[in-house]
């Protein structure tokens, strides 16, 4: 389950990529989330910074990156909205969120950029996604799992589970249409964003030459599996009112 141990060539197509982090007390993480910001190997990208309330250093930390970061704290009002924030902020024609806990391989975003330029047909990209929980001597991620990336009808496959974490992805911001984490979710926010994006008739393609890294510790969000089983249970839900209508899955003939 190895990881890249060099970066990849840096991108040579045009467009720039917003890169919107939302942070909320993860001062101690942050540092390494900045840095694997800025080795992607783009001519141009915006890394933009919502600090959610924190009541940590997470303002000092961001202030030793001065004009690398754009930086914007707003009063806590959770993770969906921070990332919406950051939407809001954002400039670029290519999106991608990262959590302040997680970080990118490098230059995972300037090979997620070129599959889309090879792919025009494809809205977003979707890459690998290693687990880790701690780090070498060197300050690298040491894998401990994999989260499975699908290669084919990923549409389908978000009707029943969430197929990455939301730093694997890169979406073209044309495709967005208005779509918005929702924030009366406080879990399973990212799966709903990709399914509405995939309902809109959007293309979510996999690239399996770019890695993210999803960090596993105890303060995670999914570390709280009682608030996940609920959040899945009401995405069921969710899937099965958004299906109802629709004539390609006609009641009676659903699997």
């Amino acid at each position: 389950m190895a990881a890249p141990d060099r970066p990849l060539p840096a991108a040579t197509v045009p467009g720039r990529v917003s890169l919107v982090i939302p942070a909320y007390n993860y001062a101690a993480y942050l540092p390494g989330c900045l840095d694997s910001a800025l080795a992607q190997g783009l001519d141009d990208l915006e890394i933009v910074l919502v600090d959610d309330g924190s009541t940590d250093e997470t303002p000092e930390v961001v202030a030793r990156y001065g004009a690398a970061v754009r930086s914007f704290r707003q009063a806590n009002a959770g993770l969906p909205s921070a990332r919406n924030a950051g939407l809001d902020l954002a400039t670029g024609e290519f999106l991608a969120f990262l959590d302040a806990d997680d970080l990118l391989a490098p230059g995972t975003l300037a090979s997620q950029l070129r599959f889309l330029a090879r792919h025009p047909e494809a809205d977003a990209a979707v890459c690998r996604s290693l687990f880790f929980s701690n780090l070498d001597q060197g300050g690298r991620p040491v894998p401990n799992g994999e989260w499975r990336l699908f290669h084919r009808d990923l549409a389908v496959h978000l009707c029943h589970f969430n197929v990455a974490p939301p730093h694997a992805f890169l979406v073209r911001r044309a495709a967005l249409a208005g779509l918005r984490f929702d924030p009366g979710l406080s879990a399973c926010e990212d799966h709903a964003f990709w399914l509405g994006l995939a309902a809109s008739g959007r293309g979510v393609a996999a690239n399996p030459e770019a890695v993210a890294f999803y960090r596993r510790h105890a303060g995670s969000m999914s570390a709280n599996l009682g608030r996940q089983r609920r959040h899945d249970a009401i995405m069921h839900v969710r899937i099965g009112g958004l299906l109802r209508d629709r004539p390609d899955f006609p009641p009676g003939r659903r699997r």
